[in-house]
């Protein structure tokens, strides 16, 4: 777990902290280790309200980008504002929405929300939070916003500029505001 020790430093240094989740396919995920020797794209929502933007998100990763070994991408809900008896709904509900080949890319964290908000520069509750590691679990790019065809280009161009060519080489993509975070 992350037992409370993420801290702006992290942030600074750019190295993501120790992410240990569920997936919807109940298997667990330690990131950035699981994702090692990989891009990764992370994508965070914090409200139900996200869910709209979030999804967006990745629905367009699905649609563009093509299954390889370079990138993976992760959604990631951030559900520790739950009640304990109600979790387990809430789960079975997002889970119902998602299909069950992206459910284990699909992740649910109960703890620390806090600090992850401070780590992806949480403002806007309803907003999806975009983190891109690299291959080696350094953070190259932090966004949020919603998803629209412009913020898409932004991402589009934040790929070009860590050298990946084309966007389609990776397994992953997800983009009101436009705002770095």
């Amino acid at each position: 777990m992350l037992l409370g020790v993420l801290s702006l430093d992290f942030a600074i240094a750019g190295v993501l902290p120790r992410l240990e989740a569920r997936t919807l396919a109940g298997g667990s995920i330690v990131l950035p280790e699981d994702a090692h020797g990989s891009f990764a794209l992370l994508v965070f929502g914090f409200t139900r309200g996200s869910r709209e933007w979030t999804s967006a998100w990745g629905r367009r990763s699905v649609q563009d980008c093509k299954p390889v070994n370079h990138c993976q991408d992760y959604a990631i809900a951030v559900l520790e504002d739950v009640p304990r008896l109600l979790r387990s709904i809430v789960v079975s509900g997002i889970r119902a929405g998602i299909p069950a080949e992206r459910q284990g890319y699909f992740l649910t964290l109960f703890h620390d929300s806090d600090a992850w908000k401070k780590f992806v520069g949480y403002r806007e509750p309803d907003d999806a939070y975009l983190v891109l590691l690299d291959a080696d679990g350094n953070v190259r790019w932090r966004w949020h916003g919603i998803f629209n065809d412009a913020n898409y280009a932004i991402f589009q161009q934040e790929l070009r500029e860590i050298g990946v060519s084309r966007i389609n080489e990776l397994h992953c993509c997800r983009a009101r505001r436009g705002t770095p975070a």
